[in-house]
C-alpha cells in the first residue's frame, strides 16, 4: 500500500500545477459549462462521425466509450483516442501500431502478419492463451460490434475515424469481458457533402506495396455510399535456407480488405446504416519466428536459453546465426479470411430520447501450420485450423434530461467455434524415440456460446460541478464445449511429414482413426456439466466527477469487471476432465484520475493512478505445447500520464509514460509437469512504457512542408505466467521518422521504420519438453518507405 501511495503522490505531484494553472486561468469563449460528464452532444456518435470538436489550440476528440457522445476531456476514465487523421499521420495501418502511441498497453502477435492471432494487454492485465476457444480479456470493438477474437479487429484498420483505448474494466455499457479495458475503432461512415475520395500508394523495401482509398457518394437527399479499401504485400525478411522445406521467405506479407456502407436518412431523426467487409490475409509461406534452444540447468529452477538443443543443434551449427536466417524443413504457412456485416438504426425521439439497435453477424476462417522447432530436424510441427461464427444484437436507449442521462438496454450474442489439429512431434526415423514408428497427437474442439445482457447507467449532476455516475450489467452466459483429444505413439514409419493443411488435416483423422490411440474427452455427453459454463456475471460502476472549472476535471471511480470462465483448450492429452474448466474472474479496480487544458488549451495534461484487486484471474503458463489456464489471486497497481502541447504556430508535441506493477499469487500447473511457485509478474506486462512524438509543419510552397519523429520504449517483460528465465523479453527501444509535403489536393511522404535499426527480441516460447525446442521473434529490421496519396 506505501507503493501505491507513492504513486498516487507522484501521478498528482505532476497534475497539480495543472490544475491550479486551469483554475486560475481565463475560461475560453465557446468551451461550455456544466458537469464532467456534461449532456451528450447531440444524439450518440454513428459509426464515424466527425470525431474532432473545433477550439483554439488542442483539438478535442469527442469520444463514446459510455455509448453517447462526450468530449474526451469530460470522460471520467483513462482513455487515449486518436482521429483518423492522426492515425494517417503517424502511419497506424494495424491494431499493432495503436500500441505504439498508448501508455500501458502491450499488443503481440504470435506470427508476423495481421488478422490471424494477436494478444493485447492493457495496464499488464490480458489473455496470452492463443486457443481461438478462449476470449480476451483486453476486448475490441469495431463500429461497436465485439470481436470475439482479437484478430478479427486486426483486419480493419483502414478508413478509420478515431480509435479509442479505455484502460480498465469496461464491461458496464460497452459489453462482455472486458476487465483489462477496450479497444473501440469506428470506421468513416458515409456522408452527404458530396462525392470525394482519396486514394494513396506507398512503396517501400523488401517488395512492400501497400494501397488504400475511399470513395463517398451521395446518391440522393436521402442515400449515400461509402466504399473503401486497403492491401498491403511484401515479400518478407527472414530467409529460409533448408532445401526439404517447401517455403523460402518468411515474414512476408499479403493482405486485402474491402468495405461497403450505405447510409440511408429519410429524415433528420432518422438513419439506418448497413456494412458489409471482407479481409483476407495470406496464404503466406512462413512465419517469423526462429530456433531459440531452452531449457533446465542443473540446480537452478525454470528454463533458461541453453547453447544447443537435445540433438546437439545451435542455430550456428544449422547455418543460421544471422539474424535474419533460419534453417527449417517444415512447412510454414498461414491463411485467414473474414466476412462481417453489419445494420445500425438509430432514431432521434425527441425529448431527449435516442434509440439505437444493432445487429451484425461476422464469420471467420482461418489455419496456420508451423515447424515450431525450426531445426533441420522434425522435432515439432503444429497445425491449427479453425472456424468461428458469431451474430449479435443490441438495442439501447439513450435519455437526456436536465440534470439527468440515463442509457439502458439489452445484448444478446452467439458463436460456434471449431478447431481441429495435428501435431507430429519427434517424426521421422532420425530423432523418433519409438523405434520404428512415430508419435502425434490431434485434436477436434467444437464450443458454443450464448449469452444475453441487460445494462444501466445513471449520471446525475448533484451540482453544477459534481456529478455521480452508477451502472450496473447482468449478462448470463451458456458455454457448451465438446472436445476430443487423441495420441498414439503407432504412426507408420514412412509417415510423411505434413507439408500443407490438407495433409496435417489427413493425418489428424489417421491418428483418430489409430487402434491403440488414447482418448482425452471433455464433452456434455461424457462429462455432464464439467463440460458447461452456465453463470450470471455482473458488471458495475461507481463514480464522482468534479469539475472546478471548464479545463479541469477530477474523477474517482470503482469498477467492477467480471470475465466468463471456460475451459482448456487445444493440445490437453492426458489432462484430467476436472482440471480443464476455470472459473470467471473478477476485478475490482480503483481509479484516481486528473484531465486538464492549460495555457489557453496549447497544453493538456491527463494522469491516472489505479489499483486493482483481482480475484480468480486466468492466468496462462504454456506448459510443453498446452496452454494451462488457472485461476489465481492478483494485486496490480500503476499509472499514466499523458502530455499533449502546442506551444507555437506549427508544433505540436506529446509524451506519455504508464507504469504498471503486477503480483499474481501461487501460479501452478495442474498437470503437475512443473513445480508450484508463487508470487510471479503477470505475462506481457512491462513495468514502464513510454511513447513520445514531435511534429513541426510550415507553410511553403503553396502547402505545407513537415518532418516529424515518434519512439517508443518499454522494460522487460515475461511471455507467460510461470516467469521462466528463457521467455523474459528484453526491454525495447525503437524510433520510426518522417518528412513530407502537404498540398489541397495531393501529398507526398518519407518514412524510415525503426530507424535505429533494433533487433532485438519481441516474442519467446518455451517448449523445451520437445527436445529443449523454443521460438524468438526478432523486431523488424529498418525499412524505409514512401507514401503518395491524392484526394479527389
Amino acid at each position: 500500500m506505501k507503493a501505491i501511495y507513492r504513486t498516487a503522490v507522484a501521478t498528482l505531484a505532476l497534475v497539480s500545477p495543472a490544475a491550479v494553472w486551469a483554475q486560475t486561468g481565463p475560461e475560453p469563449q465557446g468551451a461550455g459549462s456544466g458537469p464532467a460528464s456534461g449532456p451528450a452532444l447531440g444524439p450518440a456518435l454513428g459509426h464515424a462521425e466527425t470525431a474532432m470538436t473545433e477550439q483554439a489550440g488542442i483539438q478535442d476528440i469527442v469520444v463514446t466509450a459510455n455509448r453517447r457522445a462526450e468530449k474526451l476531456q469530460n470522460v471520467g476514465a483513462s482513455i487515449s483516442a486518436l482521429s483518423g487523421e492522426q492515425m494517417r499521420e503517424l502511419g497506424v495501418t494495424t491494431a499493432l501500431d495503436v500500441a505504439n502511441f498508448t501508455p500501458n498497453i502491450e499488443i503481440v502477435r504470435s506470427y508476423a502478419s495481421p488478422g490471424f492471432n494477436t494478444q493485447i494487454t492493457i495496464r499488464g492485465v490480458g489473455q496470452p492463451d492463443f486457443q481461438d476457444t478462449t476470449e480476451a480479456t483486453a476486448t475490441a470493438y469495431v463500429d461497436e460490434f465485439y470481436m470475439i477474437g482479437a484478430g478479427q479487429a486486426d483486419f480493419l484498420s483502414f478508413d478509420i475515424a478515431r480509435t479509442e483505448v479505455a484502460r480498465g474494466p469496461q464491461g458496464t455499457v460497452q459489453g462482455r469481458n472486458a476487465t483489462a479495458g477496450s479497444i473501440n475503432y469506428y470506421t468513416n461512415r458515409p456522408d452527404f457533402d458530396g462525392t470525394g475520395g482519396r486514394m494513396s500508394v506507398t512503396l517501400a523495401e523488401r517488395g512492400t506495396i501497400r494501397t488504400e482509398g475511399f470513395l463517398n457518394v451521395p446518391v440522393s437527399d436521402t442515400l449515400a455510399l461509402r466504399g473503401a479499401f486497403s492491401t498491403d504485400t511484401s515479400d518478407g525478411y527472414l530467409r529460409n535456407i533448408n532445401p526439404d522445406s517447401n517455403w523460402r521467405k518468411g515474414a512476408a506479407g499479403k493482405f486485402y480488405a474491402g468495405r461497403l456502407q450505405a447510409l440511408f436518412q429519410p429524415t433528420d431523426t432518422l438513419s439506418l446504416l448497413l456494412k458489409a467487409e471482407l479481409g483476407k490475409m495470406g496464404p503466406v509461406a512462413g512465419g517469423n519466428e526462429k530456433a531459440y534452444p531452452v531449457g533446465q540447468i542443473a540446480g537452478l529452477p525454470g528454463t533458461y536459453a541453453i547453447p544447443a538443443d537435445a540433438f546437439g543443434q545451435s542455430q550456428e551449427s544449422i547455418g543460421a546465426g544471422a539474424r535474419d536466417v533460419t534453417n527449417a524443413n517444415g512447412g510454414n504457412e498461414l491463411q485467414s479470411k473474414m466476412q462481417h456485416y453489419l445494420a445500425t438504426l438509430n432514431y432521434d425521439a425527441g425529448g431527449g430520447v435516442n434509440v439505437t439497435v444493432l445487429g451484425g453477424w461476422l464469420e471467420s476462417k482461418k489455419y496456420s501450420i508451423e515447424d515450431c522447432d525450426h531445426t533441420p530436424l522434425p522435432l515439432c510441427n503444429f497445425s491449427n485450423k479453425a472456424r468461428s461464427r458469431h451474430w449479435t444484437s443490441e438495442g439501447r436507449v439513450n435519455w437526456d434530461g436536465d440534470g439527468l442521462r440515463l442509457t439502458a438496454g439489452a445484448n444478446y450474442l452467439h458463436q460456434s467455434i471449431l478447431t481441429t489439429s495435428a501435431s507430429p512431434l519427434f517424426f521421422g526415423p532420425e530423432v523418433t524415440p519409438f523405434g520404428d514408428t512415430l508419435y502425434g497427437q490431434a485434436f477436434r474442439d467444437a464450443q458454443k456460446l450464448d449469452s444475453y445482457a441487460f445494462f444501466g447507467q445513471a449520471e446525475y449532476d448533484l451540482t453544477h460541478q459534481l456529478t455521480v455516475i452508477a451502472g450496473v450489467r447482468y449478462t448470463h452466459d451458456n458455454k457448451r464445449l465438446n472436445s476430443v483429444n487423441a495420441a498414439t505413439t503407432t504412426l507408420p514409419l514412412d509417415t510423411p511429414l505434413p507439408m500443407s493443411i490438407e495433409a496435417y488435416e489427413a493425418l489428424r483423422e489417421q491418428i483418430f482413426a489409430s487402434p491403440d490411440a488414447v482418448f482425452t474427452r471433455l464433452t456434455i455427453a461424457d462429462n455432464g456439466d464439467l463440460a458447461r459454463f452456465r453463470k450470471g456475471l455482473v458488471n458495475a460502476n461507481l463514480q464522482l466527477n468534479y469539475k472546478p472549472s471548464n479545463d479541469l476535471l477530477i474523477y474517482l471511480s470503482y469498477k467492477r469487471g467480471q470475465k466468463s470462465g471456460g475451459f482448456i483448450t487445444g493440445n490437453v492429452t492426458g489432462t484430467a476432465p476436472e482440471l480443464r474448466p476455470f472459473k470467471e474472474e473478477t476485478n475490482n479496480a480503483f481509479e484516481l484520475g486528473v484531465k486538464s487544458d492549460l495555457l489557453g488549451r496549447t497544453l493538456r495534461v491527463n494522469g491516472a493512478v489505479f489499483y486493482y484487486d483481482y480475484q480468480n484471474m486466468q492466468n496462462t503458463s504454456l506448459i510443453g505445447i498446452t496452454n494451462v489456464i488457472t485461476n489465481n489471486d492478483a494485486r496490480i497497481w500503476g499509472g499514466e500520464l499523458e502530455v499533449t502541447a502546442t506551444p507555437v504556430l506549427g508544433l505540436s508535441l506529446s509524451m506519455s509514460g504508464g507504469y504498471v506493477h503486477t503480483k499474481v499469487n501461487d501460479i501452478y500447473n495442474p498437470t503437475g509437469a512443473v513445480a508450484i511457485l508463487s508470487d510471479n509478474r503477470l505475462p506481457l506486462a512491462p513495468s514502464f512504457t513510454g511513447n513520445a512524438r514531435v511534429r513541426y509543419e510550415w507553410d511553403q510552397f503553396d502547402g505545407k512542408l513537415y518532418v516529424q519523429g515518434a519512439a517508443r520504449g518499454r522494460t522487460w517483460m515475461y511471455r507467460d505466467s510461470l516467469n521462466n528465465q528463457s521467455t523474459r523479453i528484453p526491454s525495447l527501444f525503437v524510433a520510426d521518422a518522417q518528412a513530407g509535403y502537404t498540398a489541397d489536393n495531393w501529398s507526398l511522404s518519407f518514412y524510415v521504420n525503426n530507424l535505429f535499426n533494433t533487433r532485438k527480441a519481441i516474442n519467446l516460447f518455451d517448449i523445451s519438453s520437445v527436445a529443449n525446442s523454443g521460438e524468438v521473434v526478432y523486431q523488424m529490421p529498418r525499412w524505409f518507405g514512401g507514401t503518395f496519396s491524392v484526394n479527389f
